[in-house]
């Protein structure tokens, strides 16, 4: 089965994805979240999804295998989460050769945050996950 990045709807929202390609590969970017826009390569993201104040918020789920078509595994990955409202707009290249991470866990504060004014409080609202587990082909082809 050909892999298909899927954004986990929110609510009523639809959308779709492109392609962006950034140092040679090509990455997905998943639009059809209400509130976040997310890229990200499909050798690598399995699950990504956003926790705020405690409640879990899927916005993508590996559906099928990728197809590498013949193509290592790339060593270097970008992941990008861009809030369609408020300021978030993080972007992470990971340089992974060995293909060591498993999970990458971010806490972001809020956007009321200002970092150029003394802040007293160190809470944070959202945590962005981001899963390793992405099943490739090969070597799970015809899984």
């Amino acid at each position: 089965m050909a892999d298909e990045l899927t954004a986990i709807p929110a609510g009523t929202a639809q959308g779709g994805s492109t392609t962006l390609v950034l140092d040679g590969e090509v990455h997905k970017v998943l639009n059809g979240d209400a509130d976040y826009e997310l890229t990200v390569h499909p050798a690598f993201a399995s699950a990504c999804t956003v926790t705020k104040n405690g409640v879990a918020h899927g916005l993508y789920q590996q559906a099928g295998t990728h197809q590498l078509n013949g193509k290592p595994v790339p060593k270097k990955h970008t992941i990008r989460l861009k809030a369609k409202k408020g300021k978030k707009d993080i972007t992470l290249t990971l340089n992974d050769a060995a293909h060591s991470v498993k999970k990458i866990t971010i806490e972001l504060y809020k956007d009321e945050h200002d970092p150029t004014k003394k802040d007293t409080t160190t809470e944070t609202d959202t945590v962005f996950t981001v899963e390793n587990d992405a099943k490739l082909c090969p070597p799970n082809c015809g899984t």
